[in-house]
């Protein structure tokens, strides 16, 4: 059971690694250049973006231009995938981490245990 905890994790946090990486690597260069070729944008507008990316928030200006301010929608829906992936990647992953005996075990989280009568979960103290 563990084995097959850990190959559905694996596979999790693979999918979370590449959304991660697509966030802070790939989509911060996407986010310069997209608003740099932008005929939306002014250039204040564009010199406010590319500095503040540059020298402040990195990531995180480009992905607030991503899902706002960008004119291009497969710029926007990639980023909102990517981060939507991540945050279910996460979940999954921690859930499974606690779901793990092991775990439970080494931070002495309570062991849940199914009455096999009426299906109500029980919580053992440690």
């Amino acid at each position: 059971m563990e084995t097959i905890l850990g190959l559905i994790a694996l596979l999790f946090l693979i999918a979370g690694g590449i959304s991660l990486f697509f966030l802070l690597a790939i989509q911060p260069i996407w986010g310069i250049v997209d608003v740099a070729i932008s005929k939306e944008h002014s250039g204040g507008t564009k010199a406010a973006v590319i500095l503040l990316t540059l020298l402040l928030l990195g990531p995180i200006m480009t992905f607030f231009y991503a899902c706002f301010s960008s004119p291009s929608r497969i710029f926007r829906r990639l980023t909102v995938a990517a981060f939507v992936i991540l945050l279910i990647s996460a979940g999954v992953v921690i859930g499974l981490a606690i779901a793990a005996p092991a775990v439970r075990k080494k931070f002495n989280l309570p062991v849940t245990a199914v009455n096999q009568k009426s299906g109500a979960l029980s919580f053992a103290s440690t």
